[in-house]
């Protein structure tokens, strides 16, 4: 059996909410990595290791249509027990309840994509970021607008990884928040 060993900087606040999260979602049947141990005065976690297969890596193997629908209604069946049964329980994790993912974080989101992904990645240049801006804000109310549940908030391919040869598993979810449900779908 390997382990995993995260290290956190001293002031970093991931530690305590990988640890709280990871507590609360294996309470609920979420399945993510067993914690191990806690070295709090170390800011250090000992995870179970849940291997190197990816579900991004696993769909680039030759798989039939039966397997890859398989894999994904487990999935989508993990996002849904986040979203439904774990949000319900909310209350066990005072932490978590206080990372609301609202009309400033879509803002910011918005900003981060124009800056990291538009301009330094496709060289688009916007000529008219006033108009962009209105309707970002626009988008940012109405998404702030639906109704919220635990949401993953970066539920991709590589952050679910394939173990016993089907089954998925759940990692990277330190950054989870309050937000609307098709956010991990989309």
């Amino acid at each position: 059996l390997t382990h995993v060993l995260v290290k956190y900087s001293k002031d970093d606040s991931d530690f305590q909410r990988h640890v709280e999260y990871t507590q609360f979602f294996r309470k609920h049947g979420v399945p993510v990595p067993e914690l191990i141990s806690i070295d709090v005065q170390n800011m250090t976690a000992l995870f179970e290791d849940l291997g190197d297969i990816s579900l991004y890596s696993w769909l680039k193997c030759p798989r039939d249509l039966r397997q890859i629908e398989d894999i994904y209604r487990k999935v989508i069946d993990i996002a849904v027990l986040i979203h439904t049964d774990v949000t319900q329980n909310i209350s066990e994790c005072p932490y978590l309840q206080g990372m609301v993912f609202d009309y400033e974080h879509f803002r910011w989101e918005s900003d981060y994509f124009i800056e990291r992904f538009v301009k330094p990645i496709k060289g688009i240049t916007i000529e008219d970021m006033f108009e962009f801006g209105e309707e970002f804000h626009r988008l940012a109310l109405k998404a702030d607008s639906y109704q919220k549940a635990i949401i993953h908030r970066d539920f991709q391919s590589q952050n679910i990884m394939i173990v016993k040869g089907d089954a998925p598993r759940v990692i990277d979810y330190q950054g989870a928040k309050i937000g609307p449900h098709a956010y991990d779908i989309a």
